[in-house]
């Protein structure tokens, strides 16, 4: 997929999550996640002398940072954060449509992570 494709499958996953509730993109976030990324990078290419990404695959890091950059641009109001939630408590099903936006196992041990 193009970037441009990878970010419009992140945010269309994000607007199932959050059963159709406010999922906007802030572009003046993005400017300065770009503008300040050298932490990042050093991270992105630490992380690729250590072999961390896929083999046999030519990964290039500019790349991935840019889909970080966006991804982290992406903005939603309180209710919407309400609703992501009870979907990832509700094993992956969102509570407003009643999609099943996401498997259960997946959402399983997060109480784990947020507890650390």
């Amino acid at each position: 997929m193009s970037l441009a494709e990878k970010f419009d499958y992140v945010m269309n996953y994000m607007k199932r999550i959050a059963g159709g509730e406010y999922v906007g993109f802030n572009n003046a976030v993005y400017l300065s996640e770009r503008e300040t990324a050298d932490r990042n990078f050093a991270m992105g290419f630490y992380m690729k002398e250590n072999k961390c990404f896929p083999k046999g695959e030519r990964h290039v890091l500019q790349k991935s940072m840019e889909l970080y950059f966006q991804a982290c641009s992406i903005e939603a109001n309180t209710e919407t954060l309400a609703v992501m939630g009870a979907t990832l408590a509700n094993g992956g099903i969102c509570p407003t449509t009643g999609e099943k936006v996401s498997r259960a196992n997946i959402n399983q041990n997060s109480h784990r992570i947020i507890e650390k």
